[in-house]
């Protein structure tokens, strides 16, 4: 089937669309991929096989205008008129929407057309919004989460296909009346061949050596609870003199944190890193004693999952998380790390105090974990699985269609 993914950021680096793409690559299909353009390249080009289409700024660096392009999809002038007219041209067989800002355009498309649409739920959109905290009045207009949540609903109902990343989120869709059928969980796996593909850089591992790390990779945003981190670094160097939390990323929240370590004193032993290339995430976890996701429990996180939870077990490290749902039914079922409870430092300095000593059987049992069941080799067939359903149904439209007189 000649597929068209819908994302409404830019790619390449986005992980799991590059990890989606390259499986329905190897199944057969064509791929194509319509996605934003904010960092001034090319309209059209290739990676590897996968065929790319930006969307155009119709103003770059023109302030407001320039930036319509960047509005949710269900708003957007710009995206519509230049998505439209290559639906026309090129006859996709599938539509593949990523989260609720794409959803809306390839369901009307794809109702217009008569091209099932699969509706691919990275997260709990209308929650994470809430999680946001996003202030003014652009974001009240244009991302307000009642308004999302009405249209969720709407497109989860309408969707052929809706693929998530856990079970606790295709338990939400059975609550909103979605058939089991129609939904199948992919989760946020690695692709254990392509880790392998990263060297450990020695450097960043004999940096650390003489540090018990305790290790927070990828985003930061407000809602990442990294500050219950920072708290409980006092409590856990009690005990572990040579405690020390590293914070290797970047995002909106970057100086916030910096600005939080510089608050409660702990520059000597709290390090943020800022941006890195993901490519080395791998030696910073080699580096690591002890990994966390240290994500609150909202709706939102109670519903996904982010990558570097699997990211850790893969690599043979035990894991400090949250209690969101996700996490925690993880971690308690394969006995790869603690739990605590969300905001509670004095439950996060607990968590990482009762890993001591256990840390290498833990991150064997991660580890474990991750080469039966939580890898991309595994997800994958499940993907292909649901694109083999739609094809199924794909063609038996075909033939009611030309039966209709």
């Amino acid at each position: 089937m000649k597929v068209c993914m819908l994302f409404q950021s830019d790619f390449p680096p986005e992980v799991r669309l590059g990890r989606t793409a390259k499986a329905l690559l190897r199944a057969g299909h064509e791929v194509w991929v319509v996605c934003d353009n904010r960092k001034g390249r090319p309209h059209q080009e290739s990676y590897g096989q996968i065929r790319i289409r930006r969307i155009r700024n119709i103003a770059p660096g023109a302030g407001g205008i320039g930036q319509l392009v960047r509005l949710p999809i269900f708003w957007n002038p710009v995206w519509v008129a230049q998505f439209v007219p290559l639906v026309l041209a090129e006859g996709f067989d599938v539509f593949h929407a990523i989260n609720l800002t794409m959803a809306p355009l390839a369901l009307a498309m794809g109702r217009l057309l008569r091209i099932p649409v699969v509706y691919d739920m990275y997260e709990n959109y209308p929650e994470a919004l809430r999680s946001w905290k996003l202030k003014g009045t652009f974001n009240r207009v244009f991302r307000n989460a009642r308004g999302a949540d009405l249209l969720d609903r709407v497109c989860v109902r309408a969707a052929d296909y809706l693929l998530v990343v856990t079970e606790e989120a295709e338990e939400r869709l059975r609550e909103l009346g979605v058939q089991h059928e129609r939904v199948a969980v992919i989760h946020n796996t690695p692709d254990l061949e392509a880790m392998g593909q990263h060297p450990v850089a020695q450097e960043i591992v004999g940096k650390y050596k003489n540090d018990y790390v305790i290790l927070y990779t990828g985003w930061l945003s407000p809602e990442r609870g990294l500050e219950t981190a920072i708290e409980a670094m006092p409590l856990i160097r009690q005990r572990v003199p040579n405690a020390r939390l590293v914070i290797a990323g970047g995002g909106p929240s970057e100086e916030d944190v910096r600005r939080f370590v510089h608050f409660r004193g702990a520059t000597d032993y709290v390090e943020v890193t800022g941006w890195l290339d993901h490519r080395l995430f791998p030696s910073y976890i080699t580096a690591a004693q002890v990994c966390i996701v240290p994500h609150p429990a909202d709706p939102s996180i109670n519903t996904t999952s982010p990558n570097k939870l699997f990211e850790y077990m893969a690599l043979g490290k035990p894991v400090v998380v949250s209690d969101a749902r996700p996490l925690a039914r993880v971690v308690r079922a394969h006995q790869c790390g603690k739990v605590f409870t969300s905001h509670d430092p004095h439950s996060f300095a607990a968590a990482v105090l009762r890993l001591r000593g256990q840390e290498r059987a833990a991150g064997a049992n991660g580890r474990k974990a991750v080469i039966e069941t939580y890898n991309w080799s595994v997800s994958s067939q499940r993907l292909l699985a649901a694109y083999e359903e739609l094809e199924r149904l794909a063609k038996r439209a075909s033939r009611d269609s030309r039966a209709t007189p």
